[in-house]
């Protein structure tokens, strides 16, 4: 237990929580490194990441925890009798010992190393971006010289299977994992090897590979200070946060709701940044999007695969934390093309007049694209097509068919909003003629037309509008109109309202 003096704010237990948060932040700086090097274009470097990771490990092994939880302070290993790979023994012992002593309160102890495995393999998955069972091969390739002996490596290699095919974590098998990396780390530092060579693509996988397990490391260290310590960090509670928002293919639409997408595209007009919601719903399903803004390109949320850090320093760090991040698992790859700017096609102004159809933005005739193309994990083969238009929405739409989901919300008629009216019944009508059979229509009932609003056959997609959104609300009601059937699937999120899901069928 610790002294009354954290409790109230004592001197000595301040200076100890500055020390965890000035620690973790060695931790996070690790994590968040991105070290490019220019060769043929600037790509991340690898061994920077691996060198940073192990230095915060260091830092942490360096620590006497046992007698610093005795003493409330920080304790530094002094004895120059105690080796490197004692140091981290002895702080695998500590983490360990925390885990297996708090599983063993409702299981039996090979549960607890059960449990204990799938904890570790799961954050070094996360950190990892990928499967490690997927990985072990590429360990094969493993050089050997004066350092690194073959029977070190054989070790190396036989305790990661162990861990993935047991899905348990022993302290021999932590320890002799972590003792082959430290080996790494000194050929790194003492070795031959020069930066081509490990900036070769399998050392590059495997730098990889001993970076998620140091990383994975250094997360579980801090989830035992926090228990045992007490210790809260803001940083720590805002990594857990952004955690929390990373895309997940659980939350889809289809998986979800179960229901077909058709073929087509996604089309958002008047979006602002909202961009993540949208491929969050249908990033399994949609795989061609079109985010639209007048004012500005739509901004993306941030790709964990995207190694081009120049690119990323258009933006905030407080923009980074607003942005939701795609996992490697999910889009483990991206290609850029080129911006492309022109006017706006006369036709499309001819159109628009013929129907009578007014556009609020039809003052700004320059049209500019951005295209991006993601290689989706899950499918080997499968690509999706990301565009950004600055333009105005009704344009936009009128260049664009088989629309599988129209996506409206958070659009007002005041300052800040398009006023763009995309329920009143002249573009109403566009919408589902250019919706393929079976499409979707998302909206919280933004862009309605207050003319219209009371007695068309279409109000339900903005009954629900204005109202709170933690209120209890009866799902809509399902309509039909020009021989088409209406289904309110359910919601999927707020923003002036619940935000419902509508399936649009011929009858």
């Amino acid at each position: 237990m610790l002294r009354d003096s954290y409790h109230i704010g004592g001197n000595s237990m301040i200076k100890l929580y500055e020390e965890f948060n000035d620690l973790y932040k060695l931790h996070r700086a690790a994590v968040e490194l991105k070290h490019g090097i220019y060769s043929r274009g600037w790509r991340l470097f690898e061994p920077s990441k691996f060198i940073y990771s192990f230095f915060a490990f260091n830092s942490f092994y360096s620590i006497n925890w046992r007698e610093s939880q005795i003493q409330e302070e920080l304790i530094n290993w002094e004895s120059q009798d105690m080796s490197e790979p004692k140091k981290i023994r002895e702080m695998v012992r500590y983490v360990f010992n925390y885990y297996v002593k708090n599983g063993l309160n409702k299981t039996d102890e090979k549960d607890a190393k059960r449990k204990l495995g799938e904890k570790f393999i799961s954050k070094i998955n996360e950190y990892l971006g990928a499967e490690l069972k997927d990985k072990v091969a590429i360990l094969n390739n493993i050089v050997e010289d004066n350092r690194i002996e073959k029977k070190e490596k054989e070790k190396f290699i036989g305790r990661i299977r162990e861990l993935v095919d047991e899905s348990s974590l022993s302290k021999k098998i932590w320890d002799d994992i972590l003792y082959f990396i430290y080996l790494v780390r000194n050929n790194v530092f003492h070795g031959s090897k020069d930066i081509t060579q490990m900036s070769g693509i399998k050392q590059i996988e495997r730098f990889k590979i001993y970076t998620a397990i140091l990383l994975a490391t250094n997360e579980m260290l801090f989830d035992v200070i926090e228990d045992n310590f007490q210790w809260v960090s803001e940083d720590r509670n805002r990594v857990r946060e952004l955690q929390k928002k990373r895309i997940s293919l659980d939350e889809t639409v289809y998986s979800k709701y179960k229901i077909e997408v058709p073929d087509g595209i996604l089309f958002y007009p008047c979006c602002g940044d909202d961009t993540s919601e949208p491929i969050k719903l249908f990033i399994d399903t949609i795989s061609e999007f079109h985010f639209v803004d007048i004012s500005h390109i739509p901004r993306l949320p941030i790709l964990e695969c995207d190694t081009n850090w120049r690119n990323r320093q258009i933006l905030s760090q407080h923009q980074i934390e607003l942005i939701r991040m795609i996992p490697s698992t999910i889009i483990k790859s991206i290609r850029m093309y080129r911006s492309e700017s022109r006017v706006v096609d006369a036709k499309v102004l001819e159109q628009l007049e013929e129907l009578g159809i007014k556009s609020t933005g039809d003052r700004i005739r320059a049209i500019t694209t951005r295209k991006e193309e993601w290689g989706y994990a899950p499918k080997e083969g499968r690509k999706i097509q990301i565009y950004r238009h600055k333009q105005d929405g009704l344009f936009k739409f009128m260049e664009l068919d088989k629309i599988a989901v129209f996506f409206l919300r958070g659009d007002s008629p005041g300052e800040g909003g398009s006023g763009q009216k995309w329920f009143q019944p002249k573009i109403f009508d566009l919408i589902i003629n250019k919706l393929v059979d079976g499409g979707l229509i998302v909206t919280d009932g933004s862009g309605l037309d207050y003319e219209t609003s009371d007695y068309v056959p279409w109000r339900p997609l903005w009954e629900r509008k204005g109202e709170s959104w933690n209120a209890i609300l009866k799902k809509p009601i399902d309509f039909k109109y020009k021989n088409r059937k209406f289904t309110c699937i359910g919601e999927c999120g707020y923003r002036y309202g619940t935000v419902y899901l509508w399936k649009v069928e011929q009858l």
